[in-house]
């Protein structure tokens, strides 16, 4: 009877183990939607963030979310790979997914970041977050009322601040790249830019993406325009497009709605 209690508690313990360690992975291909293969998978990667997906779970579910997992990983960037993923195998105690440098931490901060996702999506209305999703600049009272709707709603706590910190450079960064930017906000901000010449259709185009992407993630930087979507206008990055005074004006327009996310404490 005791070696079977053992052998239930073991299993117990290499299933949550494996579980957050999946949840990881699907929260750095959540980074990559604007690779095709990986957006037709949204969906995926999302409830496979969610309690309620390993409630339910079965060996088939499993085997199918290796399968399509395993397609999808290669997409990672190099530079920024933290997981080593194998083979999944038909029985529960021999699946492996094993993430090189990942935590259970990693995996507590990405449920925090989804839950977070979820729950500001429900307070776009309020004014921090407009003005977040306006360009507006933001300040101290801001910063201290999007932690008060985290911590009250119980979703947050000041270690999970302190990671969004470190992730992304500051707290409003972090909650922008959670609710985005409005859209027709992210094409005031190149309309100048577009009034200045008549561009060809793969510069409007480029362009357009660039809105679409702000809108989407909050906060983007050159470096994207070197990987898909971008790519499929100029497989070379921008420059085959534009002049380096334009890529610069670009570039200074990304950074100074960056900073209107930003609020460098005192």
């Amino acid at each position: 009877m005791l070696n079977l209690q053992l052998a239930i508690v073991t299993a117990s313990i290499g299933f949550e183990r494996l579980r957050d360690q999946v949840k990881g992975i699907a929260s750095v291909l959540e980074n990559y939607t604007g690779i095709p293969a990986i957006a037709r998978e949204i969906d995926l990667l999302s409830e496979l963030q969610t309690d309620e997906w390993w409630e339910n779970v079965t060996l088939g579910m499993l085997d199918d979310a290796r399968k399509r997992l395993r397609t999808l990983v290669p997409f990672i960037e190099k530079s920024k790979q933290q997981i080593i993923y194998t083979n999944f195998t038909d029985e529960l105690g021999d699946i492996v997914a094993q993430p090189s440098g990942m935590t259970p931490a990693l995996s507590n901060f990405s449920e925090f970041r989804k839950k977070a996702h979820d729950l500001l999506q429900k307070h776009l209305d309020t004014v921090s977050i407009l003005k977040l999703r306006t360009n507006t600049p933001i300040n101290a009272v801001d910063i201290a009322e999007l932690q008060k709707i985290l911590l009250e709603s119980g979703v947050g706590r000041t270690i999970d601040f302190e990671r969004a910190e470190q992730e992304s450079g500051d707290f409003g960064t972090f909650i922008r790249s959670l609710v985005g930017l409005d859209h027709a906000t992210a094409k005031d901000v190149f309309g100048g830019f577009l009034a200045k010449a008549n561009y060809t259709v793969d510069q409007i185009n480029f362009i357009n993406l660039v809105v679409n992407d702000l809108a989407q993630n909050g906060v983007i930087t050159v470096e994207r325009f070197y990987d898909a979507p971008y790519t499929a206008i100029s497989a070379v990055g921008p420059q085959a497009l534009f002049s380096s005074d334009q890529i610069q004006e670009i570039d200074d327009l990304l950074e100074s709605v960056r900073r209107n996310a930003t609020y460098e404490k005192q």
